[in-house]
């Protein structure tokens, strides 16, 4: 009985843990992005995220209301949260916005890095519509933007193994049409949650 007893402590600690790391790194990447022009702020950011490039202008974060969710993938879990700030918007006032945050565990940093940071949209839908799309053959630009566009959403939507799938359509039509200005870091990403 008292093995059994300290096994559930070592696992329920474990789960704790876990789950407040992200809400840990998520921190220090949301107080480095509020001084991003800063070197020093521009490293923390490379450190705690998958290569994030992102426009917003973020003056101040007040909550994070976040989940772990599980993705297609056995044994990779992904981290949603939502987050109340301040950005500045196209006449430079800061209003008050919601934002989605995707992150998932880098297992060669060790850490948990944002993936994406944007506005909260469906994500489950914008993958639905752009699966259908690529699916009847409805590409409205190059097909390796269109792949790449797919596989963006899959990671989105916890869909590894079809952003997997559509992220190597991509760069394969790229390669196959010569196009040196087509870019990724997808495939790099999924190289190191799995």
């Amino acid at each position: 009985m008292k093995k059994i007893k300290q096994i559930f402590i070592i696992i329920a600690v474990s789960i704790l843990s876990n789950s407040f790391g992200q809400t840990d790194e998520l921190k220090k990447f949301l107080e480095a992005y509020k001084t991003k022009e800063f070197d020093e702020s521009k490293k923390i950011i490379q450190d705690y995220s998958f290569n994030l490039e992102s426009d917003y202008i973020m003056s101040e974060y007040s909550s994070i209301d976040g989940i772990i969710f599980d993705t297609d993938l056995s044994g990779v879990k992904g981290y949603k949260a939502i987050i109340t700030c301040k950005l500045e918007n196209e006449t430079q006032q800061f209003i008050d916005k919601r934002m989605m945050v995707v992150m998932y565990f880098d297992k060669v940093r060790k850490r948990w890095a944002v993936f994406e940071i944007r506005e909260v949209i469906d994500a489950t839908n914008e993958y639905n519509i752009a699966k259908n799309n690529v699916e009847a053959n409805n590409f409205y630009t190059k097909k390796e933007y269109v792949y790449r566009n797919l596989a963006y959403w899959c990671m989105m939507a916890s869909k590894l193994q079809d952003a997997n799938k559509y992220i190597e359509l991509g760069i394969t039509e790229a390669k196959s049409s010569n196009n040196s200005s087509f870019t990724t870091n997808i495939d790099s990403v999924l190289k190191v949650i799995k």
